[in-house]
């Protein structure tokens, strides 16, 4: 039996020569042999959050598959050591003159900037969520864009039928335990509470440090990258291996960011976040969070809730 989703195929009327959407009663017709490139994401912390999404596609299709995106993605593919080949974002158009694929699809959110890079391209079949960007994509899933990451994509999964499969981003025992007793030989102490402090902004950095420093009566340690004048109670984890730093971030108390990469590793891992306003967000659904706003009413109850959660 057929489905009848927003899914459209978008066909050419001969008389006009205009593009129109046309719904179509999708009956699983995507070859399970056809060869597949998946463009995750361009938000590193969306893509993060779109890693079932792109595991139950290379577990679907049995053909040859590759997966493009940010750069900044390379190592947690290295660490995982998920069966499909990567490909850096700025790399796509060698690579495209090199490799042929039957199927694209982008698990981006419209206006997504990856159709730029298959203009003129072989694909068979082009699936993405932009309905402006016809003829680029030929297949269009219509998603309602107030679903949070990872969600959004899988959602548009089931449109075309594609079972969506049980993922979970792990850290081995083994790891957190050396990570952990790195951690301590670099000056933390079990007796403070450990704070993966993921904010660029020197204000906002120093603000937050301030209020935390004060909160925890100094009972904290941080966990920083690349900081240019590292404090006591400061651990710099910038020449971590990504392994490592993965495994520090498991074993927070606390996630303090503004959204991007490892926004999107602490909700995978199920930490208490704590995000600077105006961050760019898309929590899956359930995230314990609250906004840094020490200056408004109720946060320190809301605050108390999240690390007790």
């Amino acid at each position: 039996m057929g489905i009848s989703l927003k899914a459209f195929l978008f066909q050419s009327d001969r008389k006009t020569r205009a593009s129109r959407p046309v719904e179509i009663r999708f009956c699983g017709g995507l070859s399970r042999d056809a060869s597949l490139l998946i463009a995750l994401p361009i938000d590193a912390g969306e893509a993060v959050l779109s890693l079932r999404a792109m595991d139950s596609l290379t577990r679907y299709f049995r053909g040859e598959k590759a997966v493009v995106g940010d750069s900044s993605l390379g190592e947690l593919f290295s660490y995982t050591r998920l069966d499909i080949e990567f490909c850096p974002l700025q790399d796509l158009p060698s690579f495209l003159k090199e490799r042929k694929f039957d199927l694209f699809w982008d698990l981006n959110r419209p206006p997504s900037p990856i159709w730029k890079y298959i203009t003129g391209s072989e694909f068979k079949i082009r699936i993405g969520s932009d309905p402006d960007r016809y003829p680029d994509y030929n297949v269009i899933t219509e998603v309602d864009p107030g679903r949070p990451g990872g969600e959004y994509q899988e959602e548009a999964l089931r449109m075309l039928l594609i079972p969506i499969n049980p993922f979970v981003l792990r850290v081995s025992e083994d790891l957190r335990r050396k990570t952990w007793d790195k951690l301590l030989y670099k000056g933390h102490d079990s007796d403070r509470v450990l704070v993966f402090l993921d904010v660029a902004d020197p204000r906002n950095y120093s603000l937050v440090k301030h209020y935390l420093l004060g909160f925890f009566k100094g009972s904290v340690t941080f966990l920083v990258m690349r900081v240019s004048r590292r404090t006591s109670e400061e651990i710099d984890i910038g020449g971590f291996e990504f392994g490592e730093r993965l495994a520090a971030l498991s074993l927070s108390d606390l996630y303090v960011g503004e959204g991007g990469f490892y926004s999107g590793l602490a909700a995978q891992l199920k930490i208490p976040q704590m995000y600077i306003p105006g961050s760019k967000l898309s929590l899956p659904a359930g995230t314990h969070f609250v906004y840094f706003e020490p200056d408004e009413e109720g946060f320190s109850r809301d605050f108390k809730e999240l690390l007790s959660s």
